[in-house]
């Protein structure tokens, strides 16, 4: 069995988002991380519970930072490009 990379383990996800966005429901949010308390605007979709309730589910985090300076992008000939 091939194994998947990173962004096809995250493509449910991906997808996810995609129809809640479509849907109108996908919400900002600021969380925090659990280990380090630091605050993350957060992408959630919105789930619609049958009694009316709302419960939100992180699908993606916004960066904090430049992504820029913080991301390396995958290199065609392998390995990572040290820059976007």
């Amino acid at each position: 069995m091939k194994k998947k990379t990173i962004v096809q383990a995250h493509k449910k996800n991906f997808d996810t988002l995609l129809k809640a966005i479509e849907d109108g429901n996908v919400v900002l949010m600021d969380c925090k991380v659990r280990e380090t308390g630091e605050s993350v605007a957060t992408i959630c979709a919105v789930n619609h519970d049958a009694d009316g309730g709302l419960s939100m589910v992180p699908l993606a985090g916004f960066f904090n930072g430049n992504p820029y300076d913080l991301l390396m992008p995958p290199d065609p000939d392998g390995g990572y490009k040290d820059k976007l």
